[in-house]
């Protein structure tokens, strides 16, 4: 599994919206983590399904695309 990359998810409805980044936590086999673009960890799950289901029941809206980290 590919793990340098992030998705960003956001609140439209909030003023100022509210963004929120979802990827795989570094060092961590295969766990998904939901954190504020400052760093705060908001979620964490075993599974991309389950932490795209937090996002999206919050009424989250995915971001178009997916960004790779640079080594």
């Amino acid at each position: 599994m590919d793990t340098a990359w992030f998705e960003v998810w956001w609140d439209y409805s909030s003023r100022p919206p509210i963004l929120l980044l979802l990827s795989v936590e570094p060092g961590a086999s295969g766990r998904f983590v939901i954190t504020e673009p400052n760093g705060n960890r908001v979620h964490a799950t075993s599974s991309y399904e389950a932490a795209t289901f937090w996002l999206t029941e919050d009424e989250f809206t995915r971001v178009e695309g997916r960004t790779r980290l640079e080594d």
